[in-house]
């Protein structure tokens, strides 16, 4: 992955699919309605990058989520990842790494 996820590419892409798409997808999906004078929406990738980098700005791979419901996806993924193959350094907020088990099966 390259230094920056959110560089001038991205904010076009992203404030693209947030006009496009001014509500919370998965509140949506709920049944309620959830904009940016709600809540702060966020554009996420749905295969993240760190697992397929060639999806970054794919617009079938984005999703508007709202700052709940991206934050209980990420959390989500990095159970699932953590469990996996794939996971973060020790400092990875300070890393642009990720770390592969070589130890797989």
């Amino acid at each position: 992955m390259g230094k920056s996820v959110y560089d001038h590419r991205w904010r076009k892409v992203s404030e693209a699919i947030r006009h496009a798409t001014p509500y919370c997808e998965d509140c949506m999906d709920e049944g309620t309605v959830t904009t940016a004078e709600d809540m702060r929406l966020d554009v996420d990738h749905i295969i993240p990058i760190e697992v397929d980098p060639s999806k970054k700005y794919d617009a079938d791979n984005l999703r508007v989520r709202c700052i709940r419901h991206h934050s209980i996806k990420t959390c989500s993924e990095n159970n699932h990842w953590n469990n996996r193959e794939l996971r973060k350094p020790k400092q990875w907020w300070m890393s642009d790494e990720w770390d592969s088990d070589a130890s797989s099966e």
